[in-house]
């Protein structure tokens, strides 16, 4: 008897579970019955040529600082059928133009990463935010490494040791030193002189 009842309360509950699942499957209240496409997902990483300063002056084609002031919607550009990367576009105000002047007061930057309709790609570094001051080393609207963004806190930049290995917190040592941003600026004038 013992075992009949035991039976019983589990085939009562298997019954009262199967019940849940069915109604609640069938539940679309607010919801899209229609499924999500899927998404590719992509690490972007990338091999970058460990540039000096003076290489970076010489080899970028635009040179400026400003002001992050919109984002677009992120978009595919493809190099061929199978090879492409996710670049969302990002406009700056510039406040200086340092190379390759022209006649606007804002461009567009191409940072590499981002999520289309079918694709989500991550970025190499930290996406720029709105209102961010910038400096930027440019080539054909995009970066040419992750070092040829910097991003100005506290009126400093951060600079790698291979760009300014004269510095003396580099000589002591470090991969990295803050300067200021008029110092790289300078800097970059100098070596496009």
């Amino acid at each position: 008897m013992k075992n009949r009842i035991y039976f019983q309360t589990i085939l009562v509950v298997l019954i009262v579970a199967a019940m849940s699942v069915v109604s609640l499957s069938g539940c679309t209240v607010g919801l899209s019955s229609a499924p999500e496409p899927s998404k590719t997902d992509i690490t972007g990483f990338g091999s970058y040529p460990a540039l000096g300063i003076e290489e970076l002056a010489s080899m970028a084609d635009v040179i400026v600082r400003g002001k992050v002031v919109g984002r677009g919607e992120p978009f595919e550009l493809h190099f061929s059928e199978r090879t492409f990367i996710v670049v969302t576009p990002v406009t700056i105000q510039v406040t200086e133009w340092i190379k390759g002047k022209q006649d606007t007061d804002t461009i567009t930057y191409n940072e590499i990463g981002g999520e289309t309709a079918t694709q989500i790609m991550k970025p190499n570094s930290i996406p720029l935010p709105k209102a961010a001051d910038v400096i930027l080393c440019l080539r054909d609207s995009l970066d040419f490494g992750p070092d040829t963004v910097f991003v100005v806190q506290d009126d400093k930049v951060v600079v790698q040791d291979y760009q300014m290995p004269e510095l003396d917190s580099i000589k002591e040592g470090n991969s990295s030193a803050s300067i200021k941003a008029d110092d790289l600026i300078a800097a970059l004038k100098k070596a496009l002189s």
